[in-house]
């Protein structure tokens, strides 16, 4: 009995070790949104990462109830232009559009969103924030500095309005870590941020 029990310790800890990961330093703008429609809830959140000469721009969504999907991973960085008050995304994640771009759940497809800064609110933040989602299975962890206000958000995830529901933020991070998994346990963190 105890060899079927380390047997199976063994098969979950290769099955979490071989999670994909996804790890990028945040330096740059970014954008977030909500919604909760009758037929769809959902988050997305784009970012500029990298560094000056190795610029990245990095991805993460999902959308649950009639359908469920997620992704996460890096995009093309001409997908994401704009900074301080307005930025535009457009993107397609799925196999043909971007073949490295991983999805834990559904095909992928075209994202279109717009943000713009509305000053309702402004905030700096510094920290760590760790997100568990059940479906799909994804783990997003971020440590560092961010400053964002409060923004209108508008468009599409994969074909999936946004609507009147969409809540948003617009802002830009400093040497933000973020690591995102697929898994049942945060992400092992660098000894140094």
């Amino acid at each position: 009995m105890s060899a079927l029990v380390a047997a199976t310790a063994l098969l979950i800890a290769s099955t979490v070790a071989s999670a994909p990961l996804f790890h990028v330093v945040g330096n740059g703008a970014y954008g977030t949104a909500w919604w909760s429609n009758t037929d769809s809830q959902g988050f997305i959140h784009v970012g500029r990462g990298g560094t000056v000469k190795n610029p990245q721009t990095f991805l993460y969504y999902f959308i649950c109830c009639n359908t469920v999907e997620g992704g996460f991973g890096e995009i093309p960085n001409a997908d994401l232009v704009g900074e301080g008050k307005h930025i535009q995304l457009n993107t397609n994640t799925s196999p043909v559009g971007n073949a490295s771009f991983y999805r834990s759940s559904g095909i992928g497809g075209g994202n279109s969103v717009s943000w713009d800064a509305d000053g309702a609110m402004t905030i700096d933040w510094s920290g760590e924030l760790t997100e568990s989602l059940s479906s799909p299975n994804i783990i997003y962890h971020s440590s560092g500095a961010n400053s964002y206000s409060s923004a209108s958000a508008s468009g599409s995830v994969l074909g999936v309005s946004l609507g009147d529901s969409a809540t948003g933020s617009i802002g830009r991070s400093t040497s933000n870590t973020v690591e995102i998994q697929t898994g049942s346990v945060a992400p092992q963190r660098p000894a140094t941020f």
